[in-house]
């Protein structure tokens, strides 16, 4: 199966500024930062198997924003998944969604705020409808 990257899909896709995704990757914490569409990652940072956790990021953003439908609670800004060993921020930024891998013991405000200015500048509002397939 061929991806995005080798289709040439996902070419006009404005991505985000490296320097945004290092100044991420060097919170305190984190482990890996990608950024991926349609479930294949088009730019990371970090030490990860990037295919298999886009592959994993996007199911879990259409179900979040499946939940948040059903329960009327508007659309997906962020989705936060903790373990007790690691957590997982999704975030969707037009038509890109960023993966942030971080350990336990890592402060989420500061990496949050940093995905929301990312956020605004892709333009969130005019992304992708996660909720459906």
């Amino acid at each position: 199966m061929k991806s995005p990257r080798d289709e040439g899909a996902g070419r006009g896709l404005r991505l985000p500024d490296e320097a945004q995704l290092l100044k991420i990757r060097n919170q305190p914490g984190v482990i890996a930062v990608s950024a991926f569409f349609e479930g294949f990652p088009v730019q990371s940072v970090g030490e990860e198997d990037f295919e298999h956790v886009a592959a994993l990021a996007e199911d879990f953003l259409r179900a979040g924003a499946k939940v948040a439908s059903e329960l009327g609670i508007g659309s997906v800004d962020q989705l936060i998944l903790e373990t007790g060993q690691n957590k997982c921020i999704i975030a969707p930024c037009g038509d890109l969604s960023l993966c942030v891998l971080t350990r336990s013991d890592a402060q989420l405000g500061l990496i949050r705020v940093l995905l929301r200015g990312i956020q605004k500048e892709l333009g969130v509002s005019g992304g992708r409808d996660h909720s459906s397939s």
